[in-house]
């Protein structure tokens, strides 16, 4: 069997704003966390529900237990679709491994947020395994579902610690700026 080489791509889209706000957000120079063009909850109760498949449930829910055992934030779980929705699928190799789409008002509030894994690249760098790869994308869609842009800290923000199998959770400085925030 060819093995053929992936490019993996960890993209933000945005609902409802002008064509030419619509990007795949690329790492910024600063080694602090940095917003995402300014996108915020105006709450820190985020209400999360999974359409996760019993694939890739334990390293969603690992994730979003990071995010809120390490943060200020409140992310109780729901049965129906509320704020942030995660989801899972093969969609193919369309060059994302993570997407997070945000519906922001005109203001810049977060409205709801849908953060998906794509199965499809399933390969886990640095020998970790998969679950952990799965982990650290649900770690950076979630971390954009709260406003954080790509940044170069050790953490789960930074898509090259990601794909260099360094991290699959928010570094210190991603912390203190959700913490600062919310």
């Amino acid at each position: 069997m060819a093995t053929r080489s992936r490019r993996v791509v960890l993209a933000v889209s945005v609902v409802g704003l002008a064509a030419a706000n619509l990007a795949v957000v690329g790492e910024h120079p600063s080694q602090e966390s940095v917003w995402w063009k300014n996108f915020r909850w105006t709450r820190p109760r985020i209400v999360i529900h999974n359409f996760v498949s019993s694939t890739s449930l334990a390293p969603a829910l690992r994730a979003v237990n990071v995010w809120n055992s390490q943060t200020d934030l409140s992310l109780p779980g729901s049965s129906s679709h509320t704020d942030i929705s995660l989801f899972d699928g093969d969609w193919g190799p369309n060059g994302w491994r993570g997407l997070a789409t945000v519906w922001p008002t005109s203001t810049g509030e977060i409205t709801h947020c849908h953060a998906r894994l794509n199965r499809y690249y399933t390969s886990a760098p640095s020998g970790k395994t998969t679950a952990w790869a799965w982990e650290g994308t649900y770690c950076m869609e979630l971390g954009h579902c709260f406003g954080l842009d790509h940044d170069l800290t050790a953490g789960c923000m930074n898509g090259g610690a990601i794909n260099a199998g360094t991290a699959n959770t928010p570094s210190s400085s991603n912390v203190s700026a959700i913490n600062r925030r919310y």
